[in-house]
């Protein structure tokens, strides 16, 4: 058997210890990148029209007092780089949705897949920050947000566990978890607002 130095090889035929991503599962991304972008955008439509029409905004996401994005959009947090978190959302759900549609397409190479995961990671950081911001300031919760925060974990396990095929038997335990010490987070923060 010949012998090839690894230097002449591609990120592919290096890489043969990886998992290669299946279609379901690369399905799976592009399904949650695709909400994720669409809930961006709707948040920067309404962004838009509160911008424009100021107080008197037919906001979608005012639905009534406890689920609309009026509040959330009138802190310094909606902009954390000086622009509205939804414009940030759209680039980064649409990077995302054309990188899972590659994936789907048949690109395995690792430093594409980890460039993917330390974005959706950072992605995460954010939501995290966001999430505090709102369960511990505002009268109502932003259901674009709230969306987004949804869709952003299971977006993230998924590709941890695709790194480290060890972790696939705690991939169901480990997404649940989240979402139940996300909920557990939230509700005592309010709780301890609510009792200030």
């Amino acid at each position: 058997m010949t012998h090839v130095p690894t230097e002449f090889l591609t990120d592919d035929a290096v890489e043969t210890d990886l998992p290669i991503p299946t279609r379901n599962y690369g399905i799976g991304l592009a399904v949650l990148s695709a909400i994720g972008l669409l809930a961006s955008f709707l948040l920067a439509i309404d962004g838009w029209r509160a911008l424009v029409q100021g107080a008197e905004a037919d906001l979608m996401c005012a639905i009534d007092a406890t689920i609309d994005c009026a509040p959330a959009m009138s802190l310094w947090q909606a902009q954390i780089l000086g622009f509205p978190n939804s414009y940030l959302g759209i680039f980064a759900f649409a990077t995302a949705l054309a990188a899972t549609v590659a994936m789907i397409a048949g690109v395995t190479a690792r430093g594409f897949r980890l460039g993917l995961l330390i974005g959706t990671a950072l992605g995460q950081l954010l939501i995290f920050f966001l999430m505090y911001t709102t369960f511990s300031s505002l009268p109502a919760l932003c259901p674009w947000c709230t969306v987004i925060w949804i869709i952003i974990w299971p977006l993230l396990w998924l590709q941890i566990v695709d790194f480290k095929p060890a972790l696939r038997h705690l991939r169901w335990p480990v997404l649940i978890g989240g979402y139940l010490l996300a909920s557990i987070v939230g509700l005592l923060t309010m709780g301890l607002r609510v009792l200030r």
